[in-house]
This record gives structure tokens, C-alpha cells and sequence, in this order.
């Protein structure tokens, strides 16, 4: 197939899931362009791209248009996200490939692309929404009154455009059941049920040093969304360290980037607590145990984490957001305390950390390939460009028993 995959940031192993998605389909033979906002330091993200043979059409993102894109947008009923990447550059970018080449399918990656479906004028799309802003900004609302009225205009704004995704794409793509029931229940289109389908994030594990790496002791990885990091990585420290350090006064945090700013005004840093590049995988894969604790529904840290066969303590939210997680695949807890408590309770049993640590791994293999994940793309492709075979396939669920398969 020829595929018009766009997005607003160029697609790198730090985006697993577009990355990986887009890796899946070029090995497959699929014809692939990519129309992404680009900034300088990208540059090595788009030779690689084009190194797999993929037409990269890189559109200059400046912060200052961004924020223009935004002001402009205020009037209309765009939430702030997708109204960042609503701009004339972008917006031509998208007409000049869908006037210069018979594409079959445009594959719109996230919130942040989506109003540039506005351009795409009769292509069959379909939207890898990965996840429901609106449940999650609902989420962040019960938190308390002033959250909720912080929040409240975004939310409006972002339910209106996700519950008219199926108006403007053919097919809808989350990354968990939940995301896909949160946008069924908010859409206002009769198929919804039909139209919305589950595909797991694809992690390459080639990228991964694998489980024979030797790891430090007492060294936790934290793993964070890159969206609200510092206020995870602050949380952490002050609610959840001083609860294992209590008992463990060796135990080093890991965090991927660098520390908030903020917590350097505070006087010098912990030695405790140590900063990585996001590029280290080496590093990172050394770690004793990681932890997940954000409320955000990426779980894209937490993959890579298990990938690489470190245990994992992660947040109910987290839990959620992968895509089908067995009991033992990884310990879930809610709170700091309970956090802090499953992980010395890891610390405390090796053998138990490596038996999470193999069934993360295993788990990772049996829902999270790149092979799964084209096939299900090739079908819901195939389905919004109106061939029956792979709608009726979609439709009794013939994906999921080949997955299990597959899964053995």
C-alpha cells in the first residue's frame, strides 16, 4: 500500500510507537511518506528514516508558530494540542503530497495531527487517536475543584473533537481497551462500536539489551512521559523515596533526562538521585527495578522497561494503558506507600525480580511485536478503504485469535 503517514514531530526511538509502527510497515514493503514538523536537532531522526526507505517530507516547527497556530485557534472549538500543528506550512505540506501522489491511505498519528485531516480532501484516514485525552483530563478533574476548573475549558474542547473523530476518519486506533471504550462512549457516530479499533504499541526488541545484562543493585529506574515528567519525577522524590529510603538508604533513583529545574533551587542534590540520556539504553536496562507511577496513559517508558526484563512496579493507570497485561506480568500498586512497599518487596527477593522481570519480557513477545502489530494495521488499512474481507475480519474479532495464536 502507499501510505501518507503524518505527524507532527519526526518519528525516533523515543516515539516507540510511531517509530516502531512505521518500521513494522516499511519491512512489510509498504511505500511510506511521512510529512512531520521538524526542528534542527532532528536532522539524525530523518536520515534514518530515509535510510529504511522512507520519503520524509520535514516541515520547519518553530515554538513561535506553535504558539501563533494556538493564539489563532483560540476562537474555534480546537483544543490546544492539535491547534499547535494547525498551520498554513503543514496544512500545504499535506496537499502537495495528496495532489502529487495516488496514496491509498493517510495515517494521522495523535491528537497533536489531528485537524490536519483538513487537507487531506477524500483520502481514506484512519487516526491513531493511542489515547483518550478527554478521559484522562476527566481524570485529572476529580483530583479536586481547582484542578477541575483549571482544566474544565480544555476538556470541553478536547471531548468535542475526539467525539467527532468518526467524522472525519474512517477507522479510529487507541492503544488499550480502555482508550477504545472512552472514545466509543464519547463518539457521536452510530459505528463506532465497528470503527474503533485496539493495536498495541510495537516495541523492537533488537533495541533492547534483553535479560543476560548485568544490572546494578539497589538502582530504580523511574519512567516517565515526557508530559508532566517534572511533576512525576517531584512526586516521586518527595512522596515515595523518603518511604523506601527509610528502609533502604542505598537505593539510587534513576531518572531518564535531566532533574527539574526546580528542585536544584532547593540546594544541592541528592547523590542519590542520578540523571540519564533517553538515548542510554544501556544505562537504563542495568536498572534494578523500574517504576512507573504517573497517571498519564503512555506507557511507552514502562514498555522499554520490560522489554529489557526489568521488574516492573507501575501505577493502576499504567496498567491500563498497556494493551493486555497477565497478573505476574508485572506488580501493580496505587499510592506512594504502596508503591514504595512493592518496591522493597522486590529488593528484598531476587528471585522474585527476575521471575516479574522474564514475564515482562515474555509478555512483551507475546503482545507487543512489530510482526502483530502490522497485521493488525494491514487489516484496519485494508478495512477503511472499503475491502469486505477485512472489515468482516475486523468485525468477529479475527484478530485477536490470530494474536492468540501467535502468542501460543
Amino acid at each position: 500500500m502507499r501510505i501518507l503517514f503524518i505527524c507532527t514531530d519526526v518519528p525516533s526511538r523515543r516515539h516507540i510507537r510511531a517509530h516502531g509502527m512505521l518500521k513494522a510497515m516499511a519491512g512489510r514493503g509498504h511505500q511510506i511518506t511521512v510529512v512531520c514538523g521538524a526542528s534542527p536537532d532532528s536532522r539524525p531522526y530523518v536520515a534514518e528514516l530515509r535510510g529504511r526507505g522512507l520519503k520524509v517530507v520535514a516541515v520547519p516547527n518553530r515554538a513561535a508558530e506553535r504558539g501563533w497556530n494556538m493564539l489563532r485557534a483560540l476562537p474555534s472549538s480546537l483544543p490546544a494540542h492539535a491547534a499547535a500543528a494547525f498551520g498554513p506550512r503543514m496544512l500545504e505540506a499535506v496537499r502537495a503530497e495528496v495532489r502529487s501522489s495516488a496514496y491509498d491511505i493517510a495515517h494521522i498519528d495523535g491528537i497533536a495531527a489531528s485537524a490536519l485531516s483538513f487537507a487531506l480532501t477524500g483520502l481514506p484516514a484512519v487516526i491513531d487517536a493511542t489515547t483518550c485525552a478527554s478521559m484522562r483530563l476527566t481524570r485529572m478533574a476529580r483530583e479536586g475543584w481547582l484542578h477541575a476548573a483549571q482544566i474544565a475549558p480544555q476538556l470541553a474542547r478536547t471531548r468535542h473533537h475526539e467525539a467527532a473523530y468518526l467524522q472525519s476518519y474512517d477507522r479510529v486506533i487507541a492503544a488499550s481497551t480502555d482508550d477504545a471504550w472512552a472514545l466509543g462512549a464519547i463518539s457521536r457516530h452510530v459505528d463506532a462500536p465497528h470503527a474503533i479499533h485496539v493495536v498495541p504499541t510495537p516495541v523492537m526488541l533488537e533495541h533492547s539489551p534483553g535479560l543476560l545484562t548485568l544490572r546494578e543493585q539497589g538502582t530504580l529506574l523511574l519512567c516517565a512521559d515526557p508530559e508532566g515528567r517534572d511533576a512525576i519525577v517531584q512526586h516521586v522524590v518527595d512522596s515515595v523515596m523518603p518511604r523506601i529510603w527509610q528502609q533502604r538508604a542505598d537505593i539510587k533513583l534513576l531518572v531518564v533526562g535531566p532533574l527539574p529545574a526546580r528542585m536544584a533551587q532547593r540546594g544541592p542534590a541528592d547523590p542519590r538521585m542520578l540523571s540519564v540520556s533517553a538515548d542510554d539504553r544501556q544505562a537504563m536496562a542495568r536498572a534494578t527495578i523500574a517504576l512507573a507511577p504517573g497517571d498519564t496513559q503512555s506507557a511507552d517508558e514502562a514498555l522499554q522497561a520490560m522489554a529489557a526484563g526489568t521488574p516492573l512496579v507501575a501505577s493502576s493507570a499504567i496498567g491500563r494503558a498497556l494493551h493486555a497485561v497477565n497478573e505476574g506480568d508485572l506488580l501493580l500498586a496505587h499510592g506512594p506507600t504502596a508503591l514504595a512497599q512493592a518496591v522493597l518487596e522486590l529488593l528484598d527477593d531476587p528471585r522474585y525480580r527476575g521471575q516479574i522481570g522474564r514475564a515482562g519480557r515474555a509478555y512483551i513477545e507475546r503482545q507487543h511485536s512489530p510482526e502483530i502489530v502490522a497485521d493488525e494495521l494491514e487489516r484496519i488499512y485494508a478495512a477503511a478503504t472499503g475491502a469486505p474481507i477485512a472489515d468482516w475480519g475486523l468485525h468477529v474479532g479475527l484478530s485477536g485469535l490470530l494474536n492468540r495464536e501467535v502468542g501460543g
